[in-house]
């Protein structure tokens, strides 16, 4: 059967328009019977595409120290001292974690930078 309802027989299903539709709609159904839906995708996913277990043989993890180290001794070298940045940035290699300003430290900040361009827009 073809697109609108109309079926083709003997030779016009050879016909190159009729044939390529006919072959089209053979795939589609071929597809619908193997459910490869788009929820039926998601049932094949493990928690190996996301990397959850990736920590699990240790070969991840002895990168990441060794990458760690590299970087430690890069910034040491470029910088000539240990501890020369600022803490919790995101260019601090010796830190895993950022440190978070409280409420009151960001208020704190920017009720001065409303200070200061207010001072900027009105000074003489």
């Amino acid at each position: 059967e073809g697109a609108g309802g109309y079926r083709y027989f003997g030779a016009a299903k050879t016909l190159p328009g009729v044939k390529e539709l006919l072959e089209g709609q053979a795939q589609k159904k071929r597809l619908a019977k193997l459910g490869a839906g788009r929820n039926d995708v998601y049932k094949r996913i493990t928690v190996d595409y996301y990397g959850w277990k990736d920590e699990e043989d240790g070969v991840l993890l002895e990168m990441e120290e060794k990458a760690r180290r590299e970087n430690k001794r890069r910034k040491i070298s470029e910088d000539g001292d240990d501890d020369s940045g600022v803490s919790g940035s995101l260019t601090d290699v010796g830190h895993d974690y950022l440190d978070v300003p409280s409420q009151e430290e960001v208020a704190k900040i920017l009720l001065a930078e409303k200070k200061k361009n207010l001072l900027a827009k009105f000074a003489f």
